[in-house]
């Protein structure tokens, strides 16, 4: 069995200020858990978030089926600046096969790519003009397991944007392009989420994402989850989905947040 603790480092050191953003702190946690798309908010200066889980799903060729277990969905958050943090994530990943019901020997293991990256506010809501902000990340192989091992450094920029639509409800879209370190062929990405408050501290979401390759056919998924405040800094989740027409079954998700002010 896979080694279930996770080693964190910082390295990325950089700098912007587009606009003043009010102190977060004592405000609920805003996380960009559960789900596939990333949302607009920016942590404050100091302030440090944590955003981890675990995951399991299905995929299914013909007479063979691989189920994947995803032991943290770890990111780390960092306000560096009032409207500029820094961001790390590491994933680690066990994949079994199974020919015809059979499990096979063969299991892929280990550590993911290290993600290193950051986000930055570029605007406020105003009006029917949406919050944005922007992701840039990098995924550096030299981190990963031989198993999840990429050729090269691969690497995404996301546009992020949201609006509220009422006192307890609001869309997230992204918009993006990623490119992996083992291909040349860029892939456009895109989520669509709608949020809304349920009962007290409880909230859920539903949301379609996907990516659209240059060259290759495009794999389309939606999901939804629920989450639940347990303070102001302290966040639960569960979700589930599967793909319009990807070979995915299906998979499930949860996790917690905690906001360290």
């Amino acid at each position: 069995m896979m080694k279930k603790s996770i080693f964190f480092a910082v390295a990325l050191l950089c700098g912007a200020s587009l606009f003043a953003q009010e102190q977060e702190t004592e405000n609920p946690i805003s996380a960009e858990r559960p789900g596939a798309g990333s949302g607009t908010s920016v942590l404050a200066k100091k302030v440090f978030q944590i955003e981890t889980g675990a995951q399991y799903q299905e995929f299914e060729f013909g007479n063979v089926k691989q189920k994947y277990w995803t032991y943290n969905t770890t990111l780390l958050r960092y306000g560096l600046l009032d409207n500029f943090e820094i961001r790390l994530s590491w994933d680690a990943q066990e994949i079994k096969t199974e020919v015809s019901g059979n499990e096979i020997n063969d299991v892929m293991a280990g550590f993911t790519p290290l993600t290193a990256g950051f986000k930055i506010g570029i605007v406020e809501e105003k009006g029917i003009l949406p919050q944005m902000a922007f992701i840039g990340n990098l995924f550096l192989p030299f981190a990963a397991a031989t198993d999840f091992k990429s050729e090269n450094t691969g690497g995404q920029m996301l546009l992020t944007f949201s609006n509220t639509l009422d006192a307890q409800s609001g869309i997230t879209y992204n918009l993006g392009a990623q490119w992996s370190g083992d291909s040349s062929e860029l892939s456009y990405v895109y989520a669509f989420s709608y949020g809304r408050s349920l009962v007290g501290d409880l909230s859920g979401f539903a949301e379609v994402y996907g990516t659209l390759p240059e060259d290759n056919q495009g794999q389309n998924s939606w999901d939804a989850g629920l989450s639940y405040l347990i303070s102001n800094d302290f966040q639960v989740d569960a979700s589930a989905g599967t793909g319009f027409d990807t070979d995915q079954n299906f998979f499930v998700n949860a996790g917690v947040s905690y906001r360290f002010n």
